[in-house]
């Protein structure tokens, strides 16, 4: 699907107001050579035709080379022929250059970088994906977990951090956040985040549980919770 895009003109410096209208007025003129492009490109995505769809928004950046419109189709018949890392990570980083807001732009391009093993890249790209939209919970989980995979729990705590703000008390965030805490070597704030884990869920106060809240504590050089919990979990 082709999702709308910020078309950017070219930069006016005028002498006055009327030479800024007539400058404004060309580079519309400019701009909306590529609509017919754009147009068939839009076309054949639908029917499933990407070679076709690929070489309409080429020829749309040929006459307006910063149509967004025509980049953003090409990246998204890229994006369904499954075309090369390197290739979409083009298309898809001189999208966000003009539209840092572009969510199709930003998830191609976090996707990209993660197929290439550019962990520092797909990081950085899905902190932005999730500064767009704090409040989509789906969003945010998803990337927790990728941070977690990638090796950085530390940049993941801030994020469900403030999922926990909107959604106190709830378990599966407690866990996870309790699980990052363990992962990221914070170890005396997991142990009160498990407290908070098994007062919100019971149930998750298993054999498991304690032996990681043990270990924790034996981590924090806490013996006296050492003993408290050894002896909860006995």
């Amino acid at each position: 699907r082709v999702v709308a895009s910020r078309a950017p003109l070219p930069v006016v410096d005028a002498r006055d107001p009327g030479d800024a209208a007539k400058q404004i007025e060309r580079g519309l003129t400019e701009a909306s050579k590529a609509i017919p492009s754009y147009k068939l490109c839009t076309t054949a995505l639908r029917a499933a035709k990407y070679d076709d769809a690929a070489k309409a928004a080429r020829a749309g950046l040929a006459l307006y080379a910063n149509s967004s419109f025509s980049r953003l189709c090409l990246l998204s018949a890229f994006a369904s022929q499954k075309a090369p890392a390197d290739s979409i990570i083009a298309v898809a980083s001189k999208i966000v250059a003009t539209d840092p807001t572009s969510m199709i732009a930003l998830a191609n391009l976090a996707d990209a970088y993660a197929q290439k093993g550019d962990t520092a890249k797909a990081i950085e790209t899905n902190l932005a994906i999730y500064k767009l939209d704090p409040s989509n919970t789906t969003i945010g989980t998803s990337i927790i977990t990728q941070l977690a995979q990638f090796g950085s729990p530390d940049k993941a705590l801030p994020i469900i951090d403030s999922m926990l703000v909107q959604n106190p008390g709830d378990p599966t965030m407690l866990r996870q956040k309790w699980l990052l805490q363990l992962k990221a070597g914070k170890f005396k704030q997991a142990i009160a985040t498990g407290e908070e884990y098994v007062k919100a869920d019971t149930a998750a106060a298993t054999l498991d549980f304690f032996q990681r809240q043990i270990g924790a504590a034996q981590q924090d050089s806490n013996a006296a919770m050492v003993q408290t919990l050894a002896a909860r979990a006995g």
